[in-house]
């Protein structure tokens, strides 16, 4: 993926960029896609998003106190900062998030596992990732049966659905109490 797709280039952008770091752009967006400024660019952009989870939990927190904060990421970790500008382990270790809940929507159960013990080895504590298991690639209820145990092998507080629709359409969820007992 470019990062042409994952970025914005407004003349905003461009200003905030070179007021912030002092890089002075000649062809813009080039010089921060493949020229003297990409690492520059990705470090910006993903303090720009660290700052925003940072602010936004604070500001949830004091409206309610005690409040669990969540978000949902890319599942690899060094991916996930590289090109979503979601520095999630960093969330978790500043304690901006309490737990995140990783987009790990492969429908190959082997690499299910091995991505669930790659995001837990990522993050702080085990128990702070739950897993995003894709319902909508799953074709039988059996498959989603399966993420379910695998999951709970791996020893993770829990798991994240989706879409609910998907599962409800499929009547997933109604022959899911046995599996969730």
């Amino acid at each position: 993926m470019c990062i042409r797709d994952r970025s914005c280039f407004c003349p905003h952008c461009r200003r905030a960029f070179e007021q912030a770091t002092g890089a002075r752009c000649h062809r813009w967006p080039d010089d921060v896609l493949t020229g003297p400024h990409v690492l520059r660019f990705n470090e910006w952009r993903t303090q720009l998003i660290n700052d925003w989870v940072r602010d936004l939990a604070a500001t949830a927190r004091r409206a309610r106190p005690g409040l669990a904060i969540s978000a949902a990421v890319f599942p690899d970790a060094a991916r996930a900062r590289e090109e979503k500008a979601q520095d999630w382990k960093l969330w978790l270790e500043r304690g901006f998030v309490d737990h995140v809940c990783t987009m790990t929507y492969t429908t190959d159960p082997r690499d299910f596992e091995l991505q669930i013990r790659r995001q837990q080895l990522a993050a702080p504590h085990r128990n702070q990732i739950a897993v995003g298991i894709g319902s909508w690639k799953l074709d039988r209820l059996s498959q989603l049966q399966d993420r379910i145990e695998r999951v709970r092998r791996q020893g993770a507080p829990g798991f994240v659905l989706f879409s609910y629709d998907d599962c409800a359409a499929r009547n997933f969820l109604p022959n899911l109490t046995a599996c969730l007992l």
